[in-house]
């Protein structure tokens, strides 16, 4: 996972690049997703940059579990309540 940090102070791509090369690792950027976390209702948030290559997800699914942008596990829930039926 790329380290995050205050205000954005590195992009990601130089802590994925950094990362990559202190642990001399190969990031899979067709496996590769991008999810910027933010509080909802939070305006003029400014995206940071996005990584070349890199598409940039409002919802993904890590381990099984679905979650959006928000931090939010209301799709996940609803996923369940449908496959219960």
């Amino acid at each position: 996972m790329l380290k995050v940090e205050n205000h954005f102070k590195k992009s990601s791509k130089e802590n994925s690049t950094n990362m990559k090369h202190q642990h001399k690792l190969q990031i899979n950027l067709a496996k590769t997703k991008e999810i910027v976390i933010t509080r909802c209702g939070r305006r003029g948030f400014m995206q940071p940059p996005l990584i070349p290559g890199v598409p940039r997800e409002n919802l993904v699914k890590l381990l099984g579990v679905t979650f959006n942008n928000h931090l939010s596990f209301a799709d996940q829930v609803r996923k369940l309540q449908i496959v219960a039926r």
